[in-house]
């Protein structure tokens, strides 16, 4: 049986559920503080905020090695779209700015009993997107609003089974060490190479 060279499983893209959802960097938002230092730092003065919450992300430039370890952070929705921040040495840091105007599709995605996530695609990026509480589960609420925001203008609703990675012919390769006897060994492992599609041209 010939296999696709396409996959949605979350291998594919190597995103571990536990970065996602623990490690909570408690970034502060929910004061009015919090939120005037948000307005200031991102300068983000002139728009009206529609929700923060933090945010894990990963973000992929297209033909990318889709693989990612993600990046703990805040996220901050706006009428224009959805502002991705840092928070660093009590300052908020910008980190993307994903405009609803550029959103060609979104995929959600659910594997077996985990949360659900969500992506966001553009014409040059993909985003992988999980909004989370500061217990460190998914924000469901907030995950509908950004998820609603980003679709607003009329961007493809991409469900199922959708080419969010396509497997090359190159390999990847580990190596460690394993004890035979009192002798260490080394050891090589390798997976395939998988790279980041836009879905919304498939």
């Amino acid at each position: 049986m010939h296999k696709s060279k396409y996959t949605t499983s979350i291998r594919s893209l190597l995103i571990f559920l536990a970065v996602l959802l623990n490690g909570c960097v408690m970034i502060p938002y929910e004061t009015p503080e919090a939120l005037e230092n948000i307005r200031r730092d991102l300068q983000i003065d002139n728009v009206n905020i529609l929700g923060v919450t933090e945010t894990n992300w990963c973000a992929y430039n297209y033909g990318d090695i889709a693989a990612c370890k993600a990046t703990q952070g805040l996220g901050v929705l706006t009428e224009n779209g959805l502002t991705l921040a840092l928070y660093k040495s009590k300052k908020y840091h910008h980190a993307f700015t994903i405009p609803v105007s550029e959103i060609r599709c979104t995929h959600t995605f659910t594997t077996g009993n985990s949360p659900e996530i969500f992506y966001a695609f553009t014409d040059t990026q993909a985003f992988m997107l999980a909004p989370i509480t500061p217990s460190g589960g998914i924000n469901i609420p907030m995950k509908i609003k950004i998820y609603n925001q980003l679709n607003s203008l009329g961007a493809t609703k991409l469900t199922g089974s959708v080419p969010i990675a396509k497997e090359t012919s190159k390999k990847q390769y580990s190596g460690s060490m394993i004890m035979v006897g009192t002798t260490p060994v080394p050891y090589v492992t390798s997976s395939n190479v998988y790279v980041t599609v836009n879905p919304c041209k498939a």
